[in-house]
């Protein structure tokens, strides 16, 4: 059981670097909040499906 707890740990963990990095590319490279809003979903989609990243 604490193995499928540490891979949900890790797999949020995962998820939050990604989300960071969408948020970094908004701010730094001049992504537009509607590009930012795409990929947060496409993130949270992938998160639904048990994909991996």
């Amino acid at each position: 059981m604490s193995t499928n707890k540490e891979e949900l740990i890790k797999r949020q963990e995962t998820l939050n670097k990604a989300a960071l990095k969408a948020y970094s590319l908004f701010k730094k490279e001049g992504l537009t909040f509607q590009e930012l809003r795409y990929v947060l979903a496409r993130i949270r989609e992938v998160a639904s499906t048990n994909a991996k990243i």
